[in-house]
């Protein structure tokens, strides 16, 4: 069985449960990581993260732009 065919082969409601549930557990982990990240003493705030964020929201903004 090829790969590709197993998409085609799957309903949609199981193809998008399984999505949501691999976003929700990405989104889990990113926020364990970040609160042990932020319980540790000595960590300083990255100035250079909002410039980051700032460029992201941009490129959000501009991809929806064209939608």
């Amino acid at each position: 069985m090829r790969f590709d065919s197993l998409f085609y082969t799957l309903p949609l409601p199981l193809i998008y449960t399984i999505s949501v549930a691999v976003v929700l557990c990405a989104l889990a982990v990113g926020i364990y990581l970040g609160r042990r990240r932020v319980s540790k003493a000595s960590i300083k705030e990255d100035a250079s993260l909002g410039s980051a964020v700032a460029a992201t929201l941009g490129l959000v903004v501009f991809v929806l732009a064209f939608t």
